[in-house]
């Protein structure tokens, strides 16, 4: 993960030095899409950093209508926000700049049409997920006596305490890309994978205490509707078994 960051940091760079270099030249258009390059890059980089390297992410909950809420840390959320943002403004740019030669860059067409394709792509992915976390707000898991509900930026995910059959800090078959998984089985056997409880707590670690806590102590599950659940999570005061 430290080489994943640092390769982005690297890149990051470069982008700031074409951003200069585009600004010196006086070409405004280029240089847009320098900056919405750079902000990608350096957004991705500051996150990978903060979860997965510093790990010095801070906690998030609140109690609403009887139910725990928990939120990724604030910063993680701007930082891939602003990523999201960047990569639409530069491949959006890129990909109708681009064909019409107006580009600072040595391209070839052919480069010119594979990268103004791929920058399309990629603009057009981000944009739902803009729209989505404008709409709905970000990632967030919600806690209450009954039930464990998840939101992955794309859709929720919902179990019923009663309904899990376990909970695990592994990917029962594969291997994960963030190196911490949660993975809720659910006893009809379908399952779901929480790809980033670093960004809710450092390593994810007391998140995962917590959801076992809550589904292996049903007796506890009051404190869920109280405020006494979110001050065990901010202490992480939850047995590890």
């Amino acid at each position: 993960m430290t080489t994943v960051a640092i390769a982005l940091g690297v890149m990051g760079l470069l982008c700031v030095n074409w951003l200069i270099r585009t600004l010196a030249n006086g070409e405004p258009l280029t240089s847009l899409i320098a900056f919405g390059a750079s902000i990608f890059t350096f957004g991705l980089a500051a996150n990978m950093y903060r979860t997965k390297i510093s790990k010095s992410v801070i906690s998030r909950v609140d109690v609403a209508n009887s139910t725990t809420v928990l939120e990724p840390d604030s910063r993680c959320a701007y930082y891939v926000l602003a990523a999201v943002c960047g990569m639409i403004l530069s491949g959006t740019l890129f990909a109708v700049l681009a064909p019409l030669h107006l580009v600072d860059l040595e391209l070839t067409d052919g480069q010119r049409l594979f990268f103004s394709i791929g920058a399309a792509f990629v603009a057009a992915l981000c944009v739902p997920a803009l729209i989505r976390s404008l709409r709905h707000g970000g990632p967030r898991i919600t806690l209450d006596s009954n039930h464990l509900d998840l939101y992955n930026g794309k859709r929720w995910t919902s179990f019923r305490w009663d309904d899990i059959d376990a909970i695990l800090d592994y990917l029962p078959h594969g291997k994960s890309n963030s190196g911490c998984p949660i993975t809720i089985v659910a006893v009809d056997g379908s399952t779901f994978t929480l790809d980033t409880p670093d960004s809710y707590t450092q390593g994810g670690i007391t998140l995962f205490w917590m959801l076992r806590h809550y589904w292996l102590t049903p007796e506890d599950r009051d404190e869920l509707a109280d405020g006494r659940a979110a001050e065990r999570f901010l202490s992480a005061r939850f047995e590890t078994r």
